[in-house]
C-alpha cells in the first residue's frame, strides 16, 4: 500500500488477478481466482465477496457499456466467454475459449472493445458491446492494448508467434511489424508522461527491451517471464 507498506490479503495462492471499478464508485476492486474456489472479489478493500464458483482460464476488464463501471470479462474453459456487469450479472458473449484478449477503445467513442485471439479463427474483436468483427485470420499468442502515437483511439500489439514475430495496429487502420521475434512477455507504459506508451518486451535470452520512438533500448540483459504496468508513487 501506498508504495510502503505489504498488507496480507489472503493466504490462498491465485491462478489468476485483475483489478477494475466494478461498481462506479471511483475505488478499484480486486478480483482473484482461487483454484477450486472459483473467483471472489475483494471489494472497496472490506470485504470478500463470491462472484463465480467456476475457475477461469482467462480474465480481462474493460468499460464495454460506457458506463461509469467497469464490466470483468471471463473464459471459463468449456463454457467460453462471459461478461459480468455492474458487479451482479453474468451474460454469455461467446462459446468458443480464448488463446488471448484484451480490452480498449479502438474508435474513440468511451465503450472499450474486447479483442479475442480464438484458436485457429484468429483474432476477433467485440464492437461497441453489439457485434463480432475479424480483424485477422492468425492466432494470437499475446495481445496488449495502449495510446501508442498522438491519436485519441487505442492502438494494439500483436504477437502472432514465432515465424510471424509482432505487430502493432494503430488508429484501427494501420498494421506495421513491430519485431520479427516472438516475445516471452510484453506490456505498455509512458515511462517518459508525454502521453504516448512505449512498449517494453521481453526477449528471453537477448533481455529486456524497450521500444520508443522508433528506437529500440536495451532494460536489462535478463528476459522475465511476467511484465505489468502501473504508477507506484
Amino acid at each position: 500500500m501506498n508504495h510502503a507498506t505489504w498488507v496480507p490479503l489472503h493466504s490462498s495462492t491465485t491462478s489468476h488477478m485483475i483489478v477494475g471499478d466494478f461498481d462506479g464508485n471511483g475505488q478499484q476492486d480486486v478480483i482473484l481466482d482461487f483454484p477450486g474456489y472459483g473467483l471472489w472479489m475483494w471489494k472497496n478493500n472490506t470485504s470478500w465477496v463470491s462472484v463465480h464458483a467456476v475457475d477461469v482460464t482467462q480474465l480481462a476488464v474493460g468499460n464495454l457499456d460506457g458506463s461509469g463501471g467497469d464490466e470483468l470479462i471471463a473464459d471459463f474453459p468449456g463454457f467460453g466467454l462471459w461478461v459480468y456487469r455492474n458487479g451482479t450479472t453474468w451474460t454469455s458473449l461467446h462459446g468458443l475459449d480464448a488463446s488471448a484478449m484484451t480490452t480498449v477503445d479502438l474508435d474513440d467513442n468511451g465503450k472499450a472493445e474486447l479483442v479475442v485471439s480464438f484458436p485457429v479463427y484468429g483474432v476477433w474483436i467485440y464492437r461497441n458491446d453489439a457485434t463480432w468483427s475479424q480483424l485477422h485470420p492468425l492466432t494470437a499468442v499475446t495481445l496488449a492494448a495502449g495510446q501508442l502515437d498522438a491519436g485519441a483511439q487505442g492502438d494494439l500489439i500483436i504477437d502472432f508467434g514465432p515465424g510471424v514475430g509482432i505487430w502493432t495496429y494503430r488508429n484501427s487502420t494501420t498494421w506495421s511489424q513491430l519485431h520479427a521475434l516472438s516475445a516471452q512477455a510484453l506490456t505498455v507504459a509512458d515511462f517518459d508522461g508525454e502521453g504516448k506508451d512505449d512498449i517494453v518486451i521481453s526477449f528471453g535470452a537477448l533481455g529486456l527491451w524497450k521500444y520508443n520512438k522508433g528506437a529500440w533500448t536495451l532494460m536489462h540483459t535478463l528476459g522475465v517471464g511476467g511484465l505489468t504496468a502501473a504508477r507506484l508513487h
